[in-house]
């Protein structure tokens, strides 16, 4: 019992490295977009 406890606690854990990875490439994306877009404005003035 303790054992499939802990399977599923490791399980987790990789899930949540996951997500976070994802989280954090979606912020960078948000992040790069944002300054293409200020860039953008700022040429086509």
């Amino acid at each position: 019992m303790a054992k499939v406890a802990r399977d599923h606690a490791k399980r987790g854990r990789n899930i949540n490295r996951s997500a976070r990875m994802i989280w954090g490439l979606l912020l960078l994306a948000g992040l790069f977009l944002a300054l293409f877009m200020h860039s953008a404005k700022a040429f086509a003035l």
